[in-house]
């Protein structure tokens, strides 16, 4: 199942698939300038890291952290030069 919703200049995308994640616990996918620096401030505040920003898909960086209620966010920037 995969759902968008649009607010604002904000994308939601919405997915359940546990081919990608068995797990049970709820997934955001975000967007952001510089996704490095997004990361260390979520592992400053507490958050736990799953994956370090890594070139993903050609064209975004990608990582994935679990914040204390066991939200899994991956957070990513789109690097357009690539």
């Amino acid at each position: 199942m995969y759902a968008e919703i649009k607010i604002g200049d904000t994308c939601i995308m919405v997915e359940e698939n546990h081919e990608i994640s068995n797990s049970c616990s709820p997934s955001l996918w975000i967007y952001v300038g510089d996704v490095k620096i997004t990361y260390n401030k979520a592992l400053k505040e507490g958050c736990k890291s799953v994956q370090v920003p890594t070139p993903m898909f050609g064209v975004d960086t990608v990582s994935k952290i679990v914040d204390r209620f066991g939200i899994i966010w991956l957070i990513a920037t789109f690097n357009a030069s690539s």
